[in-house]
C-alpha cells in the first residue's frame, strides 16, 4: 500500500486495473475501443503513481490474536536513494493539460525499477522481520 497524504493521488475506484502490456494487447485484440484504451490506460497511471509516490510506501501484516486485529511488523521506505526525489515530477507552470482536475505528472524512464524496489523491500522487510509470523515464507516468491 502507499501513504496517500496528498490530494495529488487518485482514489482507487475499481475492483481491478489492467497492466499497460494487457491494455495494448486488449487493444490489437481489439476488445477496446481507442476511446476505452485510453480511458484505462489513464486509470492504470493513476493507480501506479498512487502505489509509487502516494508519499511512500508501506508494508505489514494484519492479522488476529485471541480474536481481535492485530499488526504486525510494518516497514516504509521513502527515497530510499537520493535520485529516488526526481523519479516523478510535476511543474506548476506545465503547458500540459491537466487531467481529470489533476495536474499531469511525469515519470522517469526508472521508474518500474525502483516502484518494484520499493515493493519488493518493504514486503521483504516485514516478512524477514524477528516478529514476522511468516517466517516460514518462501522467499523465493518475493524474490
Amino acid at each position: 500500500m502507499s501513504e496517500a497524504h496528498t490530494p495529488f493521488v487518485a482514489p482507487l475506484l475499481s475492483d481491478e486495473y489492467h497492466g499497460y502490456r494487457e491494455l495494448v494487447r486488449l487493444r490489437k485484440e481489439r476488445k477496446l475501443d481507442e476511446a476505452a484504451f485510453a480511458h484505462q490506460r489513464l486509470d492504470t497511471t493513476f493507480v501506479i503513481q498512487s502505489m509509487l509516490f502516494g508519499d511512500g510506501a508501506v508494508a505489514l501484516l494484519l492479522g488476529k490474536e485471541e480474536g481481535k486485529p492485530s499488526f504486525g511488523p510494518i516497514s516504509h521506505l521513502t527515497n530510499d536513494e537520493v535520485e529516488d526525489v526526481n523519479l516523478l515530477t510535476m511543474t506548476s507552470q506545465s503547458s500540459h493539460p491537466f487531467l481529470k482536475g489533476r495536474p499531469q505528472y511525469f515519470m522517469r524512464p526508472n521508474v518500474p525499477n525502483r516502484g518494484a524496489h520499493y515493493a519488493v523491500t518493504t514486503v521483504n522487510n516485514v516478512l524477514e522481520h524477528p516478529d514476522s509470523p511468516s517466517l516460514t515464507w518462501d522467499k523465493s516468491m518475493t524474490a
